[in-house]
């Protein structure tokens, strides 16, 4: 049923394309201004091209503009329908990678399920907007692939590829610094030499180009897309947001510098406590254990960056799944307080009403809040169980069967 439903949800994207893949008129329209010798950075430049309103300002490193190229050998109804397939290619490709790469499990009606509603319809917002993070998804978790194999060189590489197109990426060559790999350092470095060069091409290639593009960088943290919506659901908009909305009611105006501590002291705790539970997983053979890093800090990586859009939950998707294995019976507790927490009731006690009626566009962020806790909360557990010489025969690797 849930393949039946996908390929109906590609059908209507295939079969309206003035509502769909948004992003690809960017893309298309980028590429034929560089052809022309336009400014690609300049949205105004791009709507006149297309003829009709683009949205999106086109963000990323120059040299990708001759891979967008390639979209420009067909029309653009054309290239609309080649992305859309080559997403399609890619999803199918990443299911392959999560299933026998990192959860080495046959798919089941529960992973399905993540992935069709998971984190506010990641994929689907992916799938029709057009983005370029379903191919960033599957080169990381091409990456992370490796790491997991102890093929730490491999990864390295893969992740400055992933980072490409969005610089972002380069935060997972950290994980290096978790392997006892006596090579890790010069891995770590071959990979940021390998994407420093990449940058350095980039900017003697297209000077003036480069320029425009780390110009283009500023602005990008903003939470709301252009209907209203938050596109952006991460910390950094959420702490601003909140104090907006505390300035609007309560006529309190919190400076900007403040707002920043917040999240820098947001971020250090993450980092802090994440790391210590990281510590934790070191009695796991090789393996599980680096699964388990893969998993944290995926989970770190959206708590603590700046920008992270509803389509970038996706990196969520098989960690979340994977810590899902192994948590086995979720406390009733927890599921009864989450459902209580959840009401569309207009009758709401003071400071609920902030949570659903202004927030509520950061239930993604809010979710993998509570799926980080519980990570760390599940490896703490593990440790002072196995130190204490409890039996380790229902939690060999940290795994258990999901009920």
């Amino acid at each position: 049923m849930v393949g039946l439903y996908f390929l109906a949800v590609i059908g209507k994207i295939a079969l309206t394309p003035q509502d769909f893949q948004v992003d690809i008129l960017t893309y298309y329209y980028a590429a034929e201004a560089h052809s022309k010798s336009l400014n690609p950075y300049d949205k105004e430049v791009l709507t006149e091209l297309a003829g009709r309103p683009v949205h999106l300002k086109y963000y990323y490193p120059p040299l990708i503009l001759y891979l967008f190229k390639l979209l420009t050998l067909f029309s653009y109804s054309g290239a609309y329908y080649l992305y859309l397939a080559l997403k399609v290619a890619v999803l199918c490709g990443l299911f392959w990678v999560w299933e026998r790469k990192y959860l080495d499990t046959k798919w089941d009606g529960l992973f399905f399920l993540l992935c069709l509603f998971g984190f506010n319809y990641t994929i689907y917002c992916d799938l029709s907007t057009a983005n370029v993070s379903l191919f960033e998804e599957l080169l990381l978790w091409l990456a992370f692939a490796a790491f997991v194999q102890g093929r730490f060189q491999r990864f390295g590489i893969l992740v400055a590829c992933t980072a490409m197109f969005k610089l972002l990426p380069l935060f997972f060559l950290v994980l290096l610094l978790r392997t006892d790999d006596p090579r890790r350092w010069r891995y770590l470095v071959q990979s940021g030499a390998f994407f420093g060069l990449y940058l350095g091409i980039s900017a003697l290639v297209e000077p003036k180009l480069f320029l425009e593009f780390v110009a283009s960088l500023t602005g990008l943290t903003g939470g709301l897309g252009r209907t209203g919506e938050v596109a952006n659901p991460a910390t950094w908009p959420l702490i601003q947001e909140v104090f907006r909305v505390v300035g609007e009611k309560g006529g309190v105006v919190v400076p900007r510098i403040i707002q920043a501590g917040l999240f820098a002291v947001a971020v250090v705790g993450v980092i802090v406590i994440t790391w210590w539970a990281g510590e934790k997983a070191r009695g796991f053979e090789a393996i599980e254990r680096r699964k388990w890093q893969v998993c944290l800090a995926c989970f770190v990586f959206a708590l603590i960056i700046p920008r992270f859009m509803n389509y970038s939950y996706i990196l969520l998707l098989a960690p979340t799944y994977f810590l899902l294995q192994r948590l086995g019976r979720v406390s009733a507790y927890l599921m009864v307080l989450l459902l209580m927490l959840v009401s569309t009731s207009p009758y709401r006690p003071p400071g609920f009403n902030l949570l659903v009626s202004e927030l509520s566009g950061y239930h993604p962020l809010f979710v993998a809040y509570v799926l980080w806790a519980l990570a760390v909360h599940h490896l703490a557990t593990w440790y002072n169980a196995s130190t204490l010489g409890g039996s380790r025969a229902n939690v060999e690797c940290g795994v258990r069967n999901v009920e």
